[in-house]
């Protein structure tokens, strides 16, 4: 994490792409499986249905603008936005309306140069892991199972990174890939946009007590 460049700046909101790596709009899509997720899905996650969606929305409209900035990595010549995904959407939904009180065309930034993957992982675990602005359970089961597996994170890693210990970190794990296995497969679950589909997220908890032993037997 040493050395990082970046620069507080104003960029425009079209010069930005969606970050669809994001846990949180994957929390937001959990009823669909992976491979079905489309740019449509992601735009539709983060505006209405959101139940925080409202309130920000009103809390950016009355004060003009976002107090926190959104978080931008510059790579390869493309501006993705690792943070702040909704902030950026409510930007956009209130220049195409016309909403008056702030430049919506324009959005504060905290612009870094080159991060890889490792160095977001990490921002994102301090802002959503073990700081202030908590995930869902789902969300973090999904990120860290994806860590695990798909990024090859070895498991100290995560535990010193997340807080707990291997067992609760291998346990929300499992819960996940439960919950992606036998649950999703029961349920059928859809490959189009309904908001009626049975996934639901919130029942990850159960999940993860079934981790337990003792609950096992």
């Amino acid at each position: 994490m040493a050395g990082l460049k970046f620069t507080h700046t104003i960029l425009p909101t079209s010069d930005i792409t969606f970050d669809d790596t994001n846990p949180r709009i994957f929390e937001l899509l959990a009823k669909y499986p992976i491979d079905k997720i489309t740019s449509e899905h992601i735009g539709r996650a983060l505006r209405p249905g959101n139940p925080s969606f409202v309130d920000l929305q009103e809390a950016i409209r009355s004060f003009g603008g976002v107090i926190n900035p959104i978080k931008v990595n510059n790579r390869d010549g493309k501006k993705t936005v690792f943070e702040g995904n909704t902030r950026l959407a409510i930007y956009r939904d209130f220049e195409t309306d016309n909403v008056p009180g702030g430049d919506w065309k324009n959005i504060p930034c905290v612009l870094y140069e080159d991060l890889d993957n490792q160095n977001i992982h990490h921002l994102r675990l301090q802002d959503h892991l073990i700081g202030p602005r908590d995930w869902p359970a789902y969300a973090k089961a999904r990120y860290l199972h994806d860590l695990y597996h798909k990024e090859n994170m070895p498991l100290e890693d995560l535990v010193s990174l997340g807080g707990g210990n291997k067992t609760t970190v291998l346990n929300k794990i499992r819960a996940y890939q439960m919950m992606e296995g036998p649950y999703r497969e029961t349920l059928g679950a859809s490959d189009q946009y309904d908001e009626e589909d049975d996934f639901e997220p919130q029942t990850y908890s159960i999940f993860e007590v079934y981790q337990q032993r003792k609950v096992v037997e």
